[in-house]
Formats: C-alpha cells, sequence, structure tokens
C-alpha cells in the first residue's frame, strides 16, 4: 500500500516548510520596529504634505535629539519617509487627509537626510523631496 508513505511524506515535507518559513520570518522581522525611541521631551517639527510639495517647519536637527515629526496633508494621502545619507530609509509614516501621525526619529548619522514621498500622488510625485540637515553635537 502506497498512500500510507506518502502521507507521510507529505506530513514531513508540511512541517519542513512550515519551520522553514517561520525561521525566515524571524530572523527577517528582526530588525523592526525602524523607527526609534525619541524620549521624554522630543522637539515638534510640523510637516505638511501637498501635491507636490512638503512643508517642513525646520530642516536641521543635531545627532541624538530627540525629534517628533507632526505629519499631515493638505489634500491626498502622501507617504512621509526619511531616507538616511546612503539612501537607506530610518523611518515612515502614512500623511493622511484630517489627521496628524506622530513619527518619533532620534537622528543617529550627521549629514542630509531626505524626505521623499512613498505613495503616488500624481504627475509630479518624484519631486517631492527636502533635504533635512542633521549635524554632528558640539
Amino acid at each position: 500500500q502506497i498512500t500510507k508513505p506518502a502521507y507521510r511524506f507529505r506530513r514531513i515535507w508540511m512541517l519542513g516548510l512550515c519551520t522553514l518559513g517561520i525561521a525566515v520570518t524571524v530572523a527577517t522581522l528582526s530588525p523592526f520596529p525602524l523607527t526609534a525611541n525619541a524620549g521624554a521631551n522630543p522637539r515638534v517639527i510640523k510637516a505638511l504634505g501637498g501635491q507636490w510639495y512638503w512643508k517642513i517647519d525646520d530642516t536641521n536637527a543635531v545627532v541624538g535629539e530627540a525629534i517628533q515629526f507632526h505629519v499631515s496633508t493638505a489634500d491626498v494621502n502622501h507617504g512621509f519617509a526619511i531616507y538616511n545619507p546612503e539612501n537607506r530609509i530610518i523611518a515612515q509614516t502614512q500623511a493622511m487627509p484630517g489627521y496628524t501621525n506622530k513619527l518619533n526619529v532620534t537622528f543617529t548619522d550627521s549629514g542630509t537626510h531626505r524626505i521623499m514621498c512613498l505613495e503616488y500622488c500624481g504627475l509630479a510625485h518624484h519631486a517631492m523631496i527636502v533635504d533635512f540637515e542633521v549635524t554632528k553635537a558640539n
């Protein structure tokens, strides 16, 4: 009878695939969350998105300074993402009409960071870029 060995093989194969899937999930999710805790009294910077611009209250910070971005939008949904000087996302949130998201960030690298839109919002979506300068503490 061939069905018993086939079912046993299928059961072992399924158990192995599930174990592999769990291991890969745990290994790839370990660096999350991407945002850092901003501490007890962060400096607030307001960020307003619109088609096709970002209006940021202040575009300067110091390494180690706790910042809390208050992100909103004047029109449609936008994705608010902060990229480090190596063009890697270090924090992101959604900008939604009628709502303010709070994004806590403590910058660890000095240099020119970029704020870009992650959600397609129209023809000039690619132009939604603002440079954000992070300097070393004195």
